[in-house]
């Protein structure tokens, strides 16, 4: 089983993001399970699950890369889940200077490359990435704005 990669500051500002979205959007972020295709469902005052959402934080500026890179298998999986309950897939990332959101694509409509992350030393960090275009991005706050919700 692969090792767990998440620190307390992690789960803050992924709270942060999670509690500007409830506020932004009107609903409630339940956590779906730890291994899940997605971070939260999205639900609204009745109960009723109305989309999915994959929260990403990074420690760099949104406009280091011309690309957000997503593994490959999470959009598979993400999908899976989007087209058996009829609901869209939110992919929302907090960058250091920005929060923004897209919906995410069928995984084919995406460019690939070998890829990942290189800085924890773990092979399966390399993976099959999707290359999101940050341009399909929707910027909905400064992130020192999102820490005062």
């Amino acid at each position: 089983m692969r090792p767990l990669y998440e620190s307390r500051q992690d789960v803050v500002n992924q709270e942060v993001i999670k509690n500007l979205l409830e506020a932004r959007w009107r609903c409630t972020l339940v956590p779906a399970a730890r291994n899940a295709a997605v971070d939260y469902y999205a639900v609204d005052a009745g109960g009723m699950i109305k989309g999915l959402v994959e929260i990403k934080c990074r420690t760099n500026h949104k406009n280091k890369y011309d690309t957000f890179l997503l593994s490959f298998h999470k959009i598979l999986s993400a999908e899976a889940l989007s087209k058996n309950l009829n609901i869209p897939v939110l992919l929302v990332v907090g960058w250091t200077d920005e929060i923004g959101y897209t919906k995410l694509n069928p995984a084919s409509t995406y460019n690939t490359k070998q890829g990942g992350r290189v800085d924890r030393n773990d092979p399966q960090d390399i993976h099959e990435v999707a290359l999101i275009p940050n341009d399909s991005f929707t910027f909905i706050a400064k992130r020192k704005d999102a820490e005062d919700v």
